[in-house]
């Protein structure tokens, strides 16, 4: 479900999800974000084996985005991100063109650059 991976020296990680990300699982990944909060200043979120999301997936993804920003730190999806993510993200109406207003470094994880119409 989820995996985190650190560089200490860097103050980094890599927290890749797998797997259904679904309301029957999500609360699963909720303290491995937390960790990876606590443990690391840059957060990279790879979604490659990703096979179902739906829409508390999308909303722990965003609390946990708002959470960097309130702590001084930065949280990215990965550059590849599954065309079914980006569906429910659309459908559920998370796509933006530009952040919210916590989005003070412009890293808003919805503004994307691939249409997924």
């Amino acid at each position: 479900m989820a995996q985190l991976t650190f560089d200490d020296s860097k103050k980094s990680c890599e927290l890749s999800l797998d797997g259904d990300l679904t309301i029957r699982s999500i609360t699963d990944a909720k303290p491995v974000f937390v960790e990876a909060l606590i443990r690391a200043d840059r957060i990279a979120i790879n979604l490659d084996k990703i096979a179902e999301v739906d829409l508390s997936c999308l909303q722990l993804l965003c609390s946990a985005h708002r959470a960097s920003v309130g702590l001084g730190k930065h949280i990215t999806l990965s550059p590849h991100v599954p065309e079914s993510f980006k569906e429910t993200a659309r459908k559920a109406g998370y796509l933006r063109t530009k952040g919210c207003a916590f989005d003070k470094d412009a890293a808003c994880l919805w503004i994307m650059q691939e249409d997924c119409s």
